[in-house]
């Protein structure tokens, strides 16, 4: 019995002022009222010529074409779709603003064609308009690729 009343004051001493680490645990922490400061350092790039900007916004049309290609072989969802085709169209749109009237000519038809298949482009196709889909969107990017080469449209790029 002696040892059961040493064991309940122990524990008692243990509880009440002991064990900081276990008090810690379910003490409040005053909130801090002041937001931490944040540093922004604002760091200046180089602007990019017509000539580059021009070729990325190239490739990555190209780039998102072949990505609806894959989409419409294999089994790509209808958003990753639907995301591809927009950043076509987006591309091709900022080379359409850099380009002269002569040049905003060529592209046109391509560009309208693209535009056009928009409406066909649903998650519940037949294989028919699978079909169909894909060999448009093969036949712009066969164009697109051959006739919108950095060496052919230099002509068209409008020197701002």
């Amino acid at each position: 019995m002696n040892y059961k009343k040493l064991f309940f004051l122990f524990l008692a001493i243990v509880v009440a002022t002991g064990c900081y680490s276990l008090r810690k645990k379910f003490v409040r922490k005053k909130k801090n009222l002041q937001p931490k400061k944040v540093y922004i350092e604002l760091k200046e790039y180089p602007a990019l010529s017509l000539k580059q900007l021009y070729e990325d916004w190239y490739l990555f049309a190209n780039a998102w074409l072949e990505e609806m290609i894959e989409g419409l072989r294999g089994d790509f969802n209808y958003k990753r779709q639907r995301h591809a085709f927009s950043e076509a169209v987006k591309n091709m749109d900022k080379i359409r603003k850099v380009f002269n009237a002569e040049g905003k000519k060529e592209i046109s038809p391509l560009y309208n064609e693209l535009l056009g298949l928009e409406g066909k482009l649903s998650p519940f196709l037949s294989g028919i308009e699978r079909n169909y889909l894909l060999q448009k969107i093969e036949s712009i990017k066969i164009r697109f690729g051959k006739g919108f080469v950095y060496s052919k449209v230099s002509q068209w790029i409008e020197k701002n």
